[in-house]
């Protein structure tokens, strides 16, 4: 894993690369596709840019990132992954840990607001399989708080 660099680099203020991943907006309620990209930045500068798609509601969110990401020339350049939240396309749910470990690169899913975790579930419920979303939504982790951000990492050690 890259935490002992990424530690390194940010002891000695040195600059980091991240991506980051957000998917298009979308049509709700159908199945259709849902863009996604990733932006490669270090420090302030655009680096380059990803573009792949996920189903909406459905569970190849974490394959879909995984393949991007080492199928591109920036994955042996980059320190950590960042994540608009561990949903995309509705409830595609991005397993955390699993993306650490595939892409063997730190993982923060970061939020603008703490998620209505009962509102989650309780969409969640109308869903397929709603027992196996609860758990990839389980395994992301503690949610931090850093106002005025919350976040679940993967692959750092967090305080």
């Amino acid at each position: 894993m890259n935490e002992d660099k990424l530690d390194f680099l940010l002891r000695h203020n040195r600059q980091i690369r991240a991506i980051g991943f957000d998917d298009a907006p979308f049509l709700r309620h159908t199945s259709s596709s849902v863009a996604v990209a990733g932006v490669v930045c270090a420090l302030t500068r655009f680096e380059g840019m990803l573009w792949g798609h996920v189903q909406a509601d459905g569970w190849d969110s974490t394959d879909q990132l995984t393949q991007m990401l080492l199928g591109s020339k920036f994955h042996p350049q980059l320190h950590l992954v960042l994540l608009d939240g561990i949903s995309m396309g509705g409830f595609n749910l991005i397993d955390l840990p699993r993306l650490t470990r595939q892409v063997k690169l730190p993982c923060v899913a970061v939020m603008r607001k703490l998620p209505n975790l009962r509102k989650m579930k309780q969409a969640i419920s109308r869903l397929s399989e709603p027992e196996r979303r609860l758990a990839i939504l389980q395994r992301a982790g503690k949610i931090h708080a850093y106002p005025p951000f919350y976040f679940q990492v993967c692959g750092l050690v967090t305080k």
